[in-house]
């Protein structure tokens, strides 16, 4: 890391998109597939994977209704109802989708909140 991060909740419960940048930017820069997972407030339905793709940090909504409900990325359906078998199907070229996921990042602070993790495990 370029120096110490602080993972507070910046804005809500979620991994600002500035910090998520820097994250993925950071220890190999550029590394296609390279991602890691935030929530979008405190919701437990709305994520962000945030991924590189031709060298540059994008954004992509993962979305569902309620527990137990189809998972959809940036409004495409995948099929799985949780975040481990989304990121599982997407490790491999899926249509609509521009890069294999590859390395995933580790969460390295547990929200000030305690509201789970800044960013998720899964």
């Amino acid at each position: 890391m370029r120096g110490a991060v602080h993972m507070a909740c910046p804005v809500g419960c979620c991994l600002a998109i500035a910090l998520a940048e820097l994250l993925l930017e950071d220890d190999g820069a550029g590394t296609a597939g390279k991602f890691l997972v935030r929530s979008k407030g405190a919701s437990t339905d709305v994520f962000i994977i945030s991924v590189i793709y031709k060298g540059q940090p994008t954004h992509h909504n993962l979305v569902r209704d309620g527990d137990g409900e189809e998972f959809a990325l940036n409004k495409q359906p995948t099929g799985c109802t949780n975040i481990s078998d989304v990121l599982e199907k997407y490790r491999s070229k899926q249509p609509k989708w521009p890069v294999p996921l590859t390395v995933r990042l580790q969460p390295r602070a547990q929200c000030v909140r305690n509201h789970a993790y800044a960013f998720f495990p899964y």
